[in-house]
């Protein structure tokens, strides 16, 4: 299930809470959502790190070769 959805859902059940004045439910969702949205992004960073380096590794890996190819590396 999409995170967003998963968020929406528990905003609505907080919501409820609140017209029901179960405030300490709805402050209980609240920490919830909130921890959900922080551990989306802290995945995302993760990921974006790990796409980064291999773009990076594959682009000197990359470059390694074209210059062992035309011979400048050979010269170096």
């Amino acid at each position: 299930m999409d995170i967003r959805k998963i968020v929406d859902r528990l905003e609505k059940l907080e919501a409820k809470a609140r017209d029901k004045k179960q405030y300490e439910l709805e402050d209980s969702i609240g920490i919830l959502i909130e921890d959900i949205i922080e551990s989306d992004l802290n995945e995302e960073r993760k990921f974006r790190k790990e796409v980064s380096e291999y773009i990076d590794d594959k682009i000197e890996k990359e470059l390694v070769r074209r210059a062992y190819a035309s011979g400048s590396m050979a010269q170096a």
